[in-house]
């Protein structure tokens, strides 16, 4: 054997063997704790039971705390997603949010949020910077009028069994 083809032989032969070891190590962790690896572990997680309305401070405090308008606004990753996130995200703490729909006069759109709060009513928020904002049908927002305003409903529906 020449030695390029013996140096191949040799690393090829020390790979098969380390991903059999690394294989061995995988089964043996499972056999010997009955487990899977910690890695591979899934997590059951349940959200609030009831979401309740929050005060000005508490939403305040929740907006501090979230990051959503840290993420970077890009192609894939526009109001809607920040809109989302945010949602997702006072949902699982049990604040309750709705997403609001803007559609300005010149046909384009945006979306923010609104929160139900106890001692001021509704808040809305832009998901991208936290400020609190007071869209109205009429006003200006982002140096565009809104001429009609829509919250985002989702309900499950029970899919009937299709023969």
């Amino acid at each position: 054997m020449k030695p390029v083809g013996l140096v191949r032989f040799i690393v090829y032969t020390l790979t098969v063997a380390l991903m059999f070891c690394f294989l061995g190590v995988l089964g043996g962790y499972s056999y010997a704790t009955g487990g899977e690896l910690p890695f591979m572990q899934y997590q059951s997680i349940t959200p609030p039971e009831q979401a309740t309305n929050v005060t000005s401070n508490e939403l305040t405090t929740f907006l501090e705390s979230d990051d959503t308008d840290f993420n970077r606004y890009d192609i894939g990753f526009n109001c809607v997603e920040y809109a989302l996130l945010l949602e997702r995200e006072a949902q699982w703490k049990g604040i309750p949010a709705i997403s609001i729909l803007i559609k300005y006069e010149d046909g384009s759109g945006h979306i923010v949020m609104a929160f139900p709060i106890v001692d001021k009513g509704w808040i809305y928020i832009e998901p991208q910077t936290d400020e609190e904002i007071y869209p109205n049908i009429g006003a200006i927002i982002g140096g565009k009028r809104i001429a009609e305003m829509y919250s985002l409903t989702c309900e499950w529906i029970l899919l009937e069994d299709s023969k």
